[in-house]
């Protein structure tokens, strides 16, 4: 036998669709619906409520290239500092100011500028004069100097 309502194959001896029972006892165990939220009745508000605002961010002071290309030299000023530390070397001590001085320009201070230029231009400018710049990391580690050293001059107004 089959329920005329909802179509449940019932067993021969069920005078009554026990799914149909189940949902008229559950229909009449529920509580009244709640009434509707006075925010999605006022357009406005649900307007409002509906996305955050976007977030505004200011651009960096010196600019997304020389920001980039800062945080880049300072992980690879951190790595040959590491590398110095593992072997060593009295290199070390000028890798540790490369990194405060590369701190220092990405806070935009002047002073940054002036420490790379002393421990990191000028000792290689010297042994390039003099031939006793074999070390290819100091080469390395000079030429990103020196790529800081320049573009960091077009920002000079921005430093304090």
């Amino acid at each position: 036998m089959q329920c005329t309502k909802c179509g449940y194959v019932m067993d021969p001896f069920e005078k009554e669709c026990p799914k149909c029972l189940r949902v008229g006892v559950a229909a009449e165990n529920l509580p009244p619906p709640l009434p509707e939220p006075t925010i999605l009745k006022n357009p406005s508000l649900a307007r409002r409520m509906a996305a955050p605002p976007p977030i505004e961010r200011d651009p960096p002071e010196l600019g997304w290239p020389l920001t980039i290309a800062l945080w880049v030299f300072l992980v690879i000023y951190s790595l040959s500092f590491l590398l110095y530390l593992a072997n060593g070397s009295i290199l070390t001590i000028n890798c540790a100011i490369n990194i405060v001085a590369t701190i220092g320009l990405l806070r935009c201070q002047k002073w940054g500028y002036y420490l790379l230029a002393f421990f990191s231009v000028g000792p290689i400018v010297f042994a390039m004069m003099f031939g006793a710049f074999k070390d290819p990391i100091s080469w390395f580690i000079g030429a990103c100097a020196v790529i800081i050293l320049l573009f960091t001059l077009g920002k000079w107004d921005k430093l304090d």
